[in-house]
């Protein structure tokens, strides 16, 4: 293995493009501080690979270096994610590696049976032709005004407070994905990542932070996020129990964004995740930001453990 490995970066692509230019450069500048090398692949939005300048080939990429990171799309799988596993290339900062198959629904109910405080919520499934008879259920069971949203991902969801727009949400959502409704609670969503055996620690947790909406404004990727600097020790504590509860209910491997919500019954999961979105200006990079922790550090950190674990299976 060589002093320092060679990281491919990837950003631009057709999606997030300016996000993805500036997020991989960041990576790229500081991947070297911490002993990588890092080569500089931009994608152009017809998908086309360069370096300095010049057309490069996605296998010739791949076969060169040790790992990448993909700052280019971090939802769908492209191609060159096959060819990378063929070549035995690690991918960093992507991970779902929690032990079941994670959506909303199945993430509350084992919160909830570890005594974990989740919200009220129903159930759509894609295809599901009961929808008129389970919408009035919601309407009726469920206070206004609700949040309907896809089952899986980051997605802030739709919030709606008549009949019609919540049958309209449901049906239109309910056309790609299973869909999950629940009560819009009118509270400032909170964000913390913990990272498993890091810093030296068993459990690293950044500051929490919080997305600054107004009065029953729903969040969106244009919200600023604030830092949580002026907490209490109490709350600080409080925060990081809670993390650590949350932590001991779903035992992950890799890193977890959480995102709550803190009610007069106490801190409430509204989502987690195993592969956050690293664009900047996002939820997972911000809240990393809070305790100086660079996302080019951990991406390295994942490699050489990787390659320990590989070493220690071979030997």
């Amino acid at each position: 293995m060589s002093n320092q490995p060679k990281i491919l970066v990837l950003r631009g692509g057709s999606k997030n493009h300016s996000l993805s230019i500036l997020t991989g450069a960041n990576i790229v500048g500081s991947l070297p501080l911490y002993g990588g090398d890092p080569v500089d692949v931009y994608i152009d939005q017809e998908g086309k690979w360069y370096k300095n300048g010049l057309p490069m080939e996605p296998l010739h990429a791949l076969a060169t270096v040790d790992a990448y990171i993909d700052t280019v799309n971090q939802r769908s799988r492209e191609d060159y994610h096959a060819v990378a596993e063929r070549l035995g290339v690690k991918r960093l900062l992507h991970s779902n590696q929690f032990p079941f198959s994670l959506d909303r629904e199945m993430l509350f109910r084992m919160l909830a049976q570890h005594g974990i405080l989740v919200p009220e919520t129903m159930m759509f499934r894609q295809g599901d032709v009961t929808h008129h008879a389970k919408i009035r259920d919601a309407f009726t069971g469920i206070l206004a005004p609700y949040i309907v949203r896809s089952s899986r991902g980051e997605e802030p969801g739709i919030v709606v407070s008549t009949h019609k727009d919540l049958v309209i949400a449901i049906n239109s959502m309910t056309e790609t994905d299973d869909v999950q409704v629940m009560h819009y609670r009118d509270a400032k969503t909170r964000s913390i990542v913990a990272i498993p055996h890091y810093r030296n620690e068993e459990l690293y947790m950044t500051l929490p932070v919080e997305v600054q909406v107004r009065k029953y404004e729903k969040p969106t990727k244009e919200h600023r996020l604030l830092p949580l600097t002026y907490l209490s020790h109490e709350d600080k504590k409080s925060i990081l129990d809670f993390t650590r509860k949350v932590h001991s209910a779903l035992l992950p491997e890799s890193l977890f964004l959480l995102d709550f919500i803190t009610t007069k019954r106490g801190h409430m999961v509204t989502g987690v995740t195993s592969n956050p979105n690293i664009l900047n200006g996002g939820r997972f990079l911000e809240s990393l930001a809070t305790t100086g922790t660079d996302v080019a550090h951990y991406a390295l950190m994942l490699y050489l453990r990787s390659v320990d674990k590989k070493e220690d299976a071979e030997a």
